[in-house]
């Protein structure tokens, strides 16, 4: 009696989780902007299989938060491993800082620390003036 084989995630449930996960960082976006007079339609998620940032902002909003934004959702990554790593080293926020071969530098941080540190950039420069 053998096991019947695993079945991997459909195209469809793919597409959907990485949907919700556009989502969920434009929605984040919005609501550190919202202050600044950014609109909902100043932040939208770019359609599934769409060229360019998967966050498209207007241009009052690249006023803000002058960035271009990849979105991806996936089963695993290995950075993770180093992430979790630099979580058990003590209370501060983690910080993992990577580098490849003949590429430039990274840094990885959560995603609600990287926009709690813009937020606060943009308190201090008072852009909104």
């Amino acid at each position: 009696m053998g096991t019947a084989p695993k079945k991997g995630i459909t195209p469809a449930s793919a597409k959907a989780k990485g949907r919700a996960f556009q989502q969920l960082v434009r929605d984040k976006i919005r609501g550190i902007l919202k202050p600044y007079g950014v609109v909902r339609e100043d932040v939208e998620s770019r359609g599934m299989g769409q060229q360019g940032s998967d966050i498209i902002l207007s241009p009052l909003a690249k006023r803000f938060l002058p960035v271009e934004i990849e979105c991806k959702s996936l089963a695993k990554s290995a950075i993770y491993g180093p992430y979790e790593q630099a979580k058990t080293h003590g209370d501060l926020e983690p910080v993992v800082a990577i580098k490849a071969n003949r590429k430039e530098p990274l840094v990885v941080i959560s995603l609600d620390y990287y926009l709690y540190l813009e937020q606060r950039r943009l308190e201090r420069e008072h852009l909104y003036d």
